[in-house]
């Protein structure tokens, strides 16, 4: 495991951590041991299957598909108020996000893969989220079996809120829109970094990859009088080395990481003091960004 999978488990497990916290608060007394023992079971069978490479598949794997069955079993045949199922079904469902941050979020898979894995994590940790809402905005009460059932309704009310929205038609509920959680949105933003710095690969000046871990040390070399070369050798060795070294090595696009980091934090912090004024800043930095663009394009190379 290198550095940056442990980066992207670490930075980007905290949003999800507290979407479960979350969750798990809104629980009766009675029914949150079950719910976190089944959540925590989740989570660590999940990151055994990451970090062992040779047991990992069948104890982490296995696991993890028995308590999915679980979920499956709870969803598909509901449970009274107080159901042990629908406590460790609860818990299950809010280890999901990190289900999709561990297994799809990692540097083997591609670029694409990794975006779209935490896309999927971010979406279903908003979910979560709003849950409770649409429980309670029905005249339910919070407890196991109602956000088991609630994240369900929650899922279907913003799909169809969204599928009318797309066809033109009149939106009457749509369960993210009333969400707002700053402290969602600032953990998210770690998320996001983790993923990105995940793309960074670092190079030379001269952009030749360079090693992203280090391996064992090399051993002492040959003492100074045992290794002979005849002078011929050492002229064409002079004549092939370059006169200095690479440049020190360097990660390529952390630039532009950093800029798009300050950027959505400057909209972010926009979106939370002047809501109105986030569509106009998006218009200008859009027509600002295609200006850079087409007038990079157009000047010449070289």
């Amino acid at each position: 495991m290198n550095r940056a999978s442990l980066a992207v488990i670490g930075l980007g497990g905290l949003p999800f951590l507290y979407v479960a916290g979350v969750g798990l608060a809104d629980l009766p007394g009675a029914e949150t041991p079950l719910a976190a023992a089944s959540f925590l079971a989740v989570l660590l069978l999940s990151v055994y299957f990451v970090l062992e490479p040779r047991r990992g598949p069948w104890i982490g794997g296995i696991g993890t598909a028995f308590f999915l069955a679980l979920l499956g079993a709870a969803a598909v045949v509901p449970g009274a108020p107080g159901s042990p199922l629908d406590e460790v079904a609860w818990g299950v469902l809010l280890s999901s996000p990190i289900l999709f941050l561990l297994h799809l979020v990692r540097p083997p898979e591609g670029p694409g893969i990794r975006l779209l894995g935490l896309q999927l994590a971010l979406a279903d940790g908003l979910l979560l989220l709003a849950t409770p809402g649409v429980v309670t905005s029905g005249g339910g009460r919070l407890d196991a079996a109602a956000l088991l059932r609630g994240f369900f309704t929650t899922l279907d009310e913003q799909f169809a809120g969204v599928g009318r929205l797309a066809s033109g038609g009149a939106v009457q509920n749509l369960p993210l829109q009333a969400l707002n959680d700053p402290w969602f949105v600032g953990l998210a933003g770690l998320a996001v970094l983790a993923t990105f710095l995940t793309f960074l690969v670092p190079s030379t000046g001269r952009s030749v990859p360079l090693p992203t871990h280090l391996g064992p040390a090399p051993g002492p070399g040959l003492p100074g009088e045992t290794v002979s070369l005849s002078p011929s050798f050492r002229a064409a060795l002079a004549a092939r080395s370059p006169p200095r070294g690479a440049p020190p090595g360097r990660y390529p696009g952390a630039v532009a990481v950093l800029a798009v980091g300050g950027s959505g934090s400057i909209l972010v912090g926009l979106a939370v003091v002047a809501p109105a004024a986030v569509f106009l800043a998006v218009i200008v930095g859009t027509l600002a960004l295609v200006a850079m663009v087409v007038a990079a394009l157009r000047r010449p190379i070289g």
